[in-house]
């Protein structure tokens, strides 16, 4: 994966989403105010050794990011799941994989583009999502999986 994917990533969702998609989503990154490179206790960050534990054996569905420290569509979806991580606490685990900390995971899973995010559901993965996306589309995702 190449440092290029953000401009990429961004390229992407500008041609492809309406105005009013990209406001929501510079509203909920603006709103959150970007915060610093700070989790919460509630987002998991695993490891190509600890990930079947963290996420395949999970008793609740688990959305699961795949994101870069360099990436800014990564780093712009980071508050957002934060949110997630609370608002669904107790009925879905957030948890991150640091892509280039992490290699076997993300080559597992195919992932070329990052932020990825896959939800896994009894040890299979049942969705997923590609780039930045606005919170209430991805808890869309989450409620379908409930």
């Amino acid at each position: 994966m190449c440092k290029h994917a953000n401009i990429t990533s961004l390229l992407h969702i500008i041609s492809h989403h309406s105005t009013d998609y990209l406001i929501t989503i510079l509203d909920d990154f603006t709103d959150n105010k970007i915060r610093e490179n700070i989790m919460s206790d509630l987002i998991v960050n695993t490891t190509d050794a600890n990930f079947d534990q963290d996420v395949l054996q999970a008793d609740v569905p688990v959305l699961v990011d795949f994101w870069a420290t360099w990436c800014g569509p990564c780093k712009a979806i980071a508050p957002i799941l934060e949110d997630l991580a609370s608002e669904y606490e107790g009925k879905v685990k957030i948890v991150k994989v640091d892509v280039d900390n992490n290699p076997q995971a993300a080559s597992r899973f195919g992932i070329r583009n990052i932020p990825t995010l896959f939800v896994f559901k009894d040890g299979e993965k049942v969705d997923s999502v590609m780039g930045l996306q606005p919170k209430g589309e991805l808890a869309k995702v989450l409620d379908k999986h409930l």
